[in-house]
C-alpha cells in the first residue's frame, strides 16, 4: 500500500480514552483529559470521549456518523509483529 501523505490541517479528530482500567497490572493515566483537550479543543476540532465512552462499540458508532482524518487513542497498547491476536488496545 502506497502512503498517502496529505495536509493535516483541516482534518478532523475523533480522540478516545480512558483514565483507569479494571485490569490491575495497567497503570492509570491521569493526563488522559489534558491530552484529550489539547488536541481536540486547542490545536483541532473532533470529538472526545473518555472513560465509559471509550469502548469498541462507540468507537464504531462514531466512526459510522462521521469521516474522521485522525484517531488518537490515549490508551495502553502493545503492537508486535505477526498475528494479529498478539497485539491490542485496551478499552
Amino acid at each position: 500500500m502506497k502512503p498517502d501523505f496529505r495536509r493535516s490541517n483541516n482534518l478532523q479528530v475523533l480522540g478516545m480514552g480512558a483514565l483507569e482500567f479494571s485490569q490491575a497490572q495497567l497503570e492509570s493515566l491521569p493526563a488522559v483529559p489534558v491530552d484529550l483537550n489539547k488536541i481536540i479543543q486547542d490545536l483541532r476540532s473532533g470529538k472526545k470521549f473518555i472513560n465509559q465512552q471509550f469502548t469498541i462499540k462507540n468507537l464504531q458508532k462514531q466512526r459510522q456518523k462521521q469521516r474522521f482524518g485522525i484517531l488518537h487513542l490515549a490508551s495502553h497498547a502493545e503492537f508486535k509483529p505477526g498475528k494479529a491476536e498478539d497485539s491490542y488496545i485496551q478499552f
